[in-house]
């Protein structure tokens, strides 16, 4: 008994600093103290978690879906786990499976709302990238019917617009998400790969004149997209922002 209490206390030990590792985005050394744990209890299920979840993370796909398969054979039932594969197999390339995974979620009657939308937004990324570009576009806006203001299906949505010759619809999103969030990285990314699309900047200058517009948030999209590689367009608001304001540092 004695000896068991102590292994107890050794394991929550080990699995303390393993989570610590995480946390520190030490990846290593927490693999090493799963690995450890898993050749002691190879069922335990959080050591398992945790290795396809770090394996996601550092986008090594095949690792992370053969965790989180051998931790749906521990607990097939757990909703998080199902989203997880379907995560590494989108990562994989394996669209339709991971679309499969995310409907088998979506099917739990007990989701929230949030989660809902957010697993059909995935399920729509999955026939995008598989080339069912029209299934993807209508499952976005069936997102945005319930939830107009829903990030990721703005975005990904946006995309495919763009993709399909749509600038100026995908700007008027593109726009919004960047009032939202202004140093999200990748909305400035997307806003910037848009405004270079043939007739991009008399679109985007379009959707300028619809609103008041200041010499100084002129300034911020010209150095919005200049990060990105529309230095033309970028010189071409700067210059505008010079016009209406000639004395303005930027």
């Amino acid at each position: 008994e004695v000896e068991i209490t102590l292994a107890l206390k050794k394991l929550q030990k080990s699995l303390r600093v393993a989570k610590e590792s995480m946390l520190q985005e030490n990846y290593q050394h927490s693999v090493a103290i799963y690995d450890q744990i898993l050749k002691i209890i190879p069922t335990h299920l959080e050591s398992i978690q945790n290795l396809a979840l770090i394996y996601l993370r550092a986008e090594k796909f095949e690792n992370s879906a053969f965790y989180y398969k051998r931790a749906l054979e521990v607990e097939p039932n757990d909703i998080n786990l199902i989203i997880g594969l379907g995560d590494a197999l989108f990562g994989l390339k394996r669209y339709m499976e991971a679309a499969e995974c995310y409907s088998v979620a979506l099917k739990v009657s007990s989701l929230t709302t949030q989660l809902s939308e957010t697993l059909r937004t995935k399920i729509a990324k999955a026939f995008y990238a598989n080339g069912e570009k029209d299934t993807a576009q209508a499952l976005y806006l069936s997102v945005l019917h319930t939830n107009e203001e829903h990030v990721e299906a703005l975005y990904y949505y946006a995309i495919a617009l763009r993709d399909s010759g749509k600038i100026g619809d995908a700007l008027k999103i593109f726009l919004k998400l960047l009032v939202t969030d202004s140093e999200n990285r990748k909305i400035r990314e997307q806003l910037s790969l848009t405004v270079q699309q043939s007739g991009g900047l008399d679109l985007l200058r379009k959707e300028l004149n619809q609103v008041p517009t200041s010499a100084s948030a002129l300034a911020f999209l010209a150095l919005v997209i200049k990060d990105f590689g529309a230095v033309a367009e970028a010189a071409e608001l700067y210059r505008e922002a010079l016009n209406l304001r000639p004395n303005h540092p930027t």
